[in-house]
């Protein structure tokens, strides 16, 4: 399987941090499509980026990027970029097909996405108390978007003295988003007498479906406000949703891809379930009447795997060893499965993506 990530054109790799480029903005402007910009650990700068680039920490200690305004990634529809192992105050997306992979995100509004198909895996969304007074907005923001989410926390902004709002961990407006083994936490309004928000706010155009997760909202608050789509196997707190409860496929990665060790997924639908598993090493998007969610797989591509079986607690865990080769290093390779339980048939969340 591991294979497929080692067929990639040529890429190369730019550094920042001592020996290397000053600022990551810097690199960027000298990087061109698919390169790979690798920041030692420090405190940097927001960048703005309009190329399909990796942009990923070391892997030795903390990569702090952070103001003046919020880092910006502007990309064409269609262009890939990755984000790994970096904490921000703030981050806008517009446009492009991205990885956000273990990054942080505090601040005042910490990440909005617009006109996105975007995959999260293990994020931190968790904007400052003191930064978020007078704000009332939600942690993470989507916006005619199309978000896959598999770990992780979204957890809203608490309200502060008297001024300001609390706010939702997720907002979706015309968006789709899919989530497993998450937390969803919606800020407390304290004394105010403010509306308790929910954990997850979802208009009328936009589809929710979460896995396995913990949900939770103020007292006087439902934990998810939304109509179109459903929730399976998670705690919500109060027990209450708009959110119709529904059987769901979902997905938990047990740690990243590193080459040299074992690479596991774990899948969790109802016992004895049939679960059809199917890689690629990338990322697109389709849709068919059969399936209850987006395949965001390429349909051409994509290879079937393997089929696998739920044990009575409707957990399958298919494992790989993954070679310790450096043709493998900062390649990507993803995996979504179906469960052919009632049509249309749900799919996981996406998961898998950079190999360290």
């Amino acid at each position: 399987m591991l294979v497929l990530a080692t067929v990639a054109t040529a890429q190369a790799t730019l550094i920042v941090g001592p020996g290397g480029f000053a600022t990551i903005q810097a690199a960027i402007d000298a990087a061109a499509n698919g390169d790979i910009v690798v920041v030692r650990p420090g405190s940097y700068t927001n960048f703005s980026c309009n190329r399909g680039l990796t942009i990923r920490g070391d892997g030795t200690g903390a990569v702090s990027v952070s103001g003046p305004f919020l880092s910006l990634m502007q990309l064409p529809a269609g262009r890939r970029f990755t984000l790994a192992d970096l904490r921000f105050e703030g981050l806008l997306i517009a446009g492009g097909i991205g990885n956000l992979d273990r990054c942080e995100f505090t601040g005042t509004q910490t990440i909005a996405v617009t006109a996105t198909r975007l995959v999260m895996q293990d994020c931190a969304v968790t904007p400052s108390l003191a930064s978020a007074v007078g704000t009332g907005q939600a942690a993470f923001v989507a916006i005619n978007s199309e978000v896959h989410a598999a770990g992780g926390s979204f957890v809203g902004p608490d309200q502060q003295g008297l001024i300001g709002a609390a706010g939702s961990g997720l907002s979706l407006i015309n968006s789709s988003f899919h989530g497993a083994d998450l937390v969803l936490r919606g800020g407390s309004p304290g004394t105010s007498g403010q509306t308790p928000p929910p954990a997850v706010l979802a208009d009328s155009t936009s589809w929710l479906w979460v896995t396995d997760s913990v949900v939770t909202a103020a007292p006087a608050a439902c934990a998810i406000n939304a109509t179109q789509g459903g929730h399976d196997r998670c705690s919500l707190t109060p027990n209450c949703s708009t959110l119709p409860a529904a059987p769901l496929l979902g997905v938990r990665r047990t740690q990243p891809i590193r080459r040299g060790q074992t690479f596991q997924l774990e899948f969790r639908a109802q016992p004895s379930a049939a679960v059809g598993l199917w890689t690629d090493i990338d990322l697109g998007s389709a849709t068919d009447p059969r399936l209850l969610q987006t395949v965001l797989l390429p349909p051409a591509t994509a290879t079937p795997l393997t089929v696998l079986v739920t044990d009575a607690a409707g957990i399958a865990t298919p494992s790989w060893s993954v070679p310790n080769s450096p043709l493998l290093l900062d390649r990507e390779v993803w995996f979504q499965a179906v469960t052919p339980t009632t049509m249309p048939f749900p799919l996981s969340p996406v998961a898998g993506g950079l190999i360290r």
